[in-house]
């Protein structure tokens, strides 16, 4: 209570006399300072976790799922997680925020600068050099990935084989450690669209454009034979 006294709307400081009231039994009071600490910084991981457990506590499912949220936002853990689901509640990659940033162009396909394409046998002629300056920069450029890509699956065994170490040796001392990386679910999270194909993921598009690319191919079919039709007749008269 000094310290709320010295440093006013100090989120961590509300925080620990929440949690102090709460430790000693007081829902009122921690409530009270939970409040003040969530309402200065939204997504205060552990004052939305007791919030929940006050909210759940007095019945209201809805303002649990709520806190609930909120703590998960920036503090992902199973535990949370699994007390969500238990109220129905499936977590989502929008539940989450994930601490890094995803390039806007991974595949680096932007910096491309695709020659075009001809239209007739003169353009052909003329294009081909392009072209083919093209391919080689292509076949550069996969070289260079494919090296990339080797010296990367290196890093990743090297990882596997230190958190297996990790695992077996907290086995057999009796520790507690996590199967998995500490921002592997969280990742998972962010890119279930992809991999479920919601939100028009990959394959949805790939399919959908697919369908666009067989459609102008038996449209053009169609027009040749068209074309045909009135080649042989003109050839008849």
């Amino acid at each position: 209570m000094n310290l709320n006294s010295r440093y006013h709307k100090n989120s961590t400081v509300l925080n620990n006399i929440g949690q102090a009231w709460f430790g000693l039994g007081d829902m009122v009071k921690a409530g009270r300072y939970l409040d003040s600490a969530i309402l200065i910084y939204t997504y205060h991981s552990q004052a939305n976790y007791t919030k929940y457990l006050i909210e759940e506590s007095k019945g209201n499912t809805a303002g649990a799922i709520e806190a609930l949220l909120r703590s998960i936002r920036k503090s992902y853990s199973a535990t949370k997680e699994g007390k969500l689901r238990k109220h129905g509640k499936k977590l989502t990659g929008k539940d989450v925020v994930f601490p890094f940033s995803m390039p806007q162009d991974p595949l680096g396909l932007q910096k491309f600068d695709w020659p075009a394409y001809p239209q007739n046998v003169n353009e052909s002629k003329i294009q081909e050099e392009m072209w083919s300056f093209f391919i080689e920069k292509c076949a550069a450029e996969l070289r260079q990935l494919n090296s990339k890509s080797a010296q990367l699956e290196k890093i990743a065994m090297d990882a596997t084989q230190k958190r297996t170490t990790a695992l077996i040796q907290a086995a057999t001392s009796g520790k507690v450690v996590s199967a998995m990386p500490w921002y592997a679910p969280i990742a998972a999270l962010k890119l279930t669209y992809l991999v479920e194909d919601n939100d028009g993921g990959l394959e949805f598009r790939m399919e959908k454009n697919g369908k666009k690319v067989t459609e102008a191919l038996l449209y053009d079919a169609e027009l040749q034979k068209t074309k045909q039709a009135a080649e042989d007749q003109v050839s008849r008269d």
